[in-house]
């Protein structure tokens, strides 16, 4: 058994010395650059800038060559040959409606990578908050393994004396094993959360070690709601994506009304026809020049199905717009009271407590050692210590959290 718990703590030492030290700031920059949802997300700036190019293509002009016998091999009626070149214009500035159309979808692209960004930034840093707590988690489990390991081991040789009775003995080794076991599963949630560390940093290897080197500290500061609103009002990416949103409805509605414009067509041709040597009317070979205007009868335009749709959508997208404002009030407010809420909770829990839980449980102990006391009282001991550090740095995350979320809110 003593061999055993060698071994185990000399892989998991070798493990942390060969673990890749990471602080906060270190982690946001590596998730700022190597994110792969993020990187996914950039291209969509990308295609809309190859849209907005694409946009500014003119139409294209058309050629067109014919060719005609005159049945003349049976009357001598002659040949003649034809071309036209035509092109299209649009009364309505069809192309630069469609270009401001395309710039507007390229505008509310970087609005949505600038919103998920926004998101992701929070939630990496919620992650890594969650990571420091479960490392200063099993820290404490760790001294309590240690301490109920020795305990145990004490209470065996004491048994064998006679010191201590075989309940004793025994309830000293199932807690001292139900320690190890908890421990041994939240070590696990430190692995699997370093783990998702890394995916959020784009690692490609989500196996490999780091250790957290910063702690969970508190330092509170101070925020006027007032204040908050106004960043958030002028911040916050989904505002600027119900704004842009909304523009683009009224591009694509000024693109519907372009299309509908009357349109016309100019044409310039040229003919060239042979001799015609027809007895009845024979004429000599000439070339002719034709130039010539259309257009087209647009009776569709009399349907007005599709603007009244980009009509509605508009209308909806001012409403998502107002929606918007009132939702993101909401938040930061909401966020604004649970941050005070935690902030007073935690300091509540003052380093006080936690230094009378650790008093309580060495006194308990040693005087179990001594005959002083029984077991369940030092079990009560070590509950009290554990569930006080445990409350505390749970405290201290709620804290990191609701400031995260107040952060969110207000779009910094």
């Amino acid at each position: 058994m003593k061999k055993h718990k060698i071994i185990i703590l000399s892989l998991w030492a070798a493990s942390v010395a060969s673990a890749q030290d990471l602080d906060f700031s270190s982690f946001m920059q590596q998730v700022k650059e190597n994110n792969i949802g993020l990187v996914a997300r950039q291209y969509d700036i990308d295609i809309a800038t190859a849209n907005v190019q694409a946009a500014k293509v003119f139409n294209d002009p058309e050629l067109s060559f014919s060719y005609a016998d005159n049945e003349d091999r049976t009357m001598q009626m002659g040949k003649s040959f034809e071309s036209e070149l035509s092109y299209n214009f649009s009364l309505g500035n069809v192309r630069k409606a469609r270009i401001r159309s395309a710039q507007a979808e390229k505008a509310l692209a970087e609005a949505s990578v600038a919103e998920y960004f926004r998101n992701l930034k929070a939630d990496a840093a919620i992650c890594y908050h969650k990571a420091l707590y479960q490392k200063h988690y099993v820290a404490v489990l760790r001294t309590m393994c240690e301490l109920t390991t020795s305990l145990a081991a004490a209470d065996s040789i004491r048994l064998a004396v006679g010191d201590v009775s075989e309940t004793d003995a025994l309830q000293s080794k199932l807690e001292a094993q139900a320690i190890r076991n908890t421990c041994l599963q939240e070590e696990t949630n430190l692995q699997n959360a370093t783990a998702e560390l890394l995916l959020l940093m784009g690692g490609t290897c989500p196996d490999s070690l780091v250790a957290l080197t910063d702690s969970l500290t508190l330092s509170p500061q101070t925020y006027l709601l007032d204040r908050l609103l106004a960043d958030a009002e002028q911040n916050r990416a989904d505002l600027l994506m119900a704004v842009r949103a909304k523009t683009l409805s009224e591009k694509n509605l000024r693109l519907i009304s372009a299309n509908r414009a009357m349109e016309m067509e100019l044409s310039i041709g040229y003919a060239h026809n042979t001799i015609v040597k027809n007895e009845i009317a024979p004429a000599p070979a000439h070339n002719s020049v034709s130039v010539g205007v259309s257009f087209p009868l647009k009776f569709s335009s009399m349907n007005r199905g599709e603007v009244k749709a980009a009509q509605w959508e508009m209308r909806q997208r001012e409403a998502d717009l107002e929606a918007t404002r009132q939702q993101i009030r909401t938040e930061v407010t909401q966020a604004y009271n649970s941050y005070h809420t935690a902030l007073t909770i935690a300091r509540q829990l003052t380093d006080e407590s936690l230094h009378h839980a650790t008093t309580i449980l060495r006194n308990r102990t040693f005087a179990y050692t001594q005959g002083e006391t029984r077991l369940i009282e030092v079990i009560e001991a070590r509950r009290t210590y554990q569930n006080s550090y445990q409350a505390y740095y749970e405290a201290l995350l709620n804290v990191a959290i609701a400031q995260i979320e107040m952060e969110r809110a207000c779009g910094m």
